[in-house]
């Protein structure tokens, strides 16, 4: 197969660092995006993470971690305007363009290079996103999706890293296991239990070993142990679900009140499904 140039660009504390782009007083200061009574924590600024908060954990707990953390409600309508600018200059590169969320999507650039490398337009691509929108960008580059993903977050935030494919397998060999993309907590727990806690460990282990113990997905990790990943960079890549939510401020004990604030998130992801065209199964 021809050698990929995957570009990966992640946007580094995306909603915390628009809330402090439009917002002066908050600059400088731990920020956490999402709801201070309850929820959990959307995003962190870099200041926040300081002090262990992170993204998905419970406000209350963000806030015993960091007393001063500064919370703001989420402006999703904003971000995902500033997504479309970024998006819009991806564009600007290739057509080949797969976003996994509103801040962060895989660009292949392998038939858009004329006459620059991968590196060069990553470096362009960064730039303007910081002179369109006053915002930085993470980016990592390589021949596949899996390194150009493990790149763009080792020199966050405002930073690009490169592995060549001469690299690859070096790269993943020094790899934490718990670092792996796309092996969560628990998945990192079964691995250290069979002795695997990092890329060469994982690359000591037969196909058959892996798919024995973790299904179909051994066979991934397998090939990722080893800096092999063939999937393309998908435009058209198929949304599996469609959700919504809400957070209240108290328990909800009734079973009617229960049924009768579930009735809007059914409506919304209803009009959501028609929206799309989308059917469901059970």
């Amino acid at each position: 197969m021809p050698i990929r140039r995957i570009i990966h660009i992640d946007m580094d504390a995306f909603y915390a660092s628009v809330e402090q782009r439009d917002n002066p007083e908050l600059r400088g200061k731990p920020v956490a995006v999402g709801g201070i009574e309850r929820g959990v924590v959307a995003a962190a600024s870099y200041e926040a993470r300081v002090f262990g908060v992170r993204s998905a954990i419970p406000s209350s707990r963000a806030l015993r971690l960091c007393p001063a953390l500064v919370f703001v409600r989420p402006r999703f309508d904003v971000y995902r305007s500033v997504s479309q600018q970024i998006r819009a200059i991806f564009a600007e590169y290739t057509p080949q363009i797969e976003p996994l969320s509103l801040d962060e999507a895989y660009l292949d650039v392998t038939d858009h290079l004329e006459g620059r490398t991968a590196t060069r337009i990553a470096q362009e691509i960064r730039a303007k996103i910081r002179e369109v929108t006053a915002l930085t960008a993470s980016a990592g580059v390589s021949y596949n999706k899996f390194l150009a993903k493990m790149a763009s977050d080792q020199r966050k935030p405002d930073g690009l890293f490169v592995i060549p494919p001469e690299a690859g397998a070096d790269f993943v060999a020094s790899l934490p296991i718990g670092k792996f993309h796309g092996i969560g907590p628990a998945t990192a727990a079964r691995m250290e239990e069979h002795g695997i806690r990092n890329g060469a460990d994982l690359r000591r282990q037969s196909q058959e070993f892996l798919t024995a113990r973790f299904g179909k997905s051994g066979t991934h990790y397998w090939n990722i142990a080893r800096g092999i990943d063939n999937r393309e960079v998908r435009p058209d890549r198929i949304r599996k679900s469609i959700g919504a939510e809400n957070t209240f401020m108290s328990d909800l004990r009734d079973l009617e009140l229960a049924r009768a604030e579930l009735r809007p998130l059914a409506d919304k992801v209803w009009a959501h499904a028609e929206k799309r065209k989308a059917a469901a199964k059970l």
